[in-house]
């Protein structure tokens, strides 16, 4: 929807500004999370295909084989997902303040009245 894509804009603006810009209020996951997610498990099901495919090759085969080299790499490429991940949550609990951290314990987000109004004009 025209809302999400200028939801996507504006959190994109402020990754870009350094946090510096203010974060869009979102009820859930922020305008990255599908493409995200998507990438994440992409990686995911090729680290198991390419796993299985090195299990079936002898040791001293799967060991200078060229799918060892993507498998390495798929590796680091999920650590470089966790630790981006892990450092965005963070900032957006620092710049954001909407208590994203607690509400993926009790499930609630606090926001001004403001954001809360703007929320419910996107959903409209």
């Amino acid at each position: 929807t025209s809302a999400q894509r200028r939801i996507w804009r504006e959190t994109l603006s402020c990754y870009l500004s350094g946090f510096r810009r203010p974060i869009s209020p979102y009820r859930g996951h922020n305008a990255f999370a599908g493409p995200a997610y998507l990438a994440f498990f992409l990686i995911a099901v090729a680290q198991i295909a390419l796993g299985i495919s090195l299990s079936l090759m002898p040791d001293s085969e799967a060991m200078n084989s060229p799918l060892m080299v993507m498998h390495e790499w798929g590796f680091f490429l999920l650590l470089a997902f966790v630790i981006v991940h892990v450092a965005l949550v963070i900032a957006h609990e620092v710049a954001g303040r909407h208590g994203l951290i607690s509400a993926m314990i009790h499930g609630h987000k606090g926001f001004t009245e403001s954001e809360h109004q703007a929320l419910h004009a996107d959903w409209d």
